[in-house]
């Protein structure tokens, strides 16, 4: 029946493990005197990475440790494989993220890792 079928659904979606996820983690130094509206804004034009076909969660936000080496902001990107990365970075959506972030960015760094 129809509740079989979603419990099958449910089961494959919530509890496989086998299935590798990418997390797209980017550090950013920001311009000096870099203000909090534009923080915001950058914050904000993150979230427009989750329409990206592949994208699971994106977060975004300002550092408030002193264990970063000077970098001031985050961007955590959840993919849902390696191939969906391939295809996030040359999409519209993320290149207008880039070009609104290269306004203040002085320097960058990124990791990308696989985990179940």
């Amino acid at each position: 029946g129809i509740n079989a079928e979603y419990g099958i659904l449910y089961f494959l979606f919530f509890f496989r493990r086998d299935k590798m996820v990418v997390e797209h983690m980017v550090w950013f130094k920001l311009k000096e005197g870099t203000p909090e509206e534009k923080r915001q804004e950058l914050v904000a034009g993150a979230q427009s990475l989750k329409q990206i076909e592949g994208v699971l969660e994106v977060y975004a936000g300002n550092n408030f440790t002193s264990r970063a080496k000077g970098f001031d902001f985050g961007l955590l990107v959840r993919l849902d494989s390696k191939q969906s990365l391939e295809h996030y970075a040359p999409h519209a959506i993320h290149q207008k993220f880039v070009t609104l972030i290269s306004e203040v960015k002085e320097e960058i760094m990124a990791m990308d890792f696989e985990h179940a």
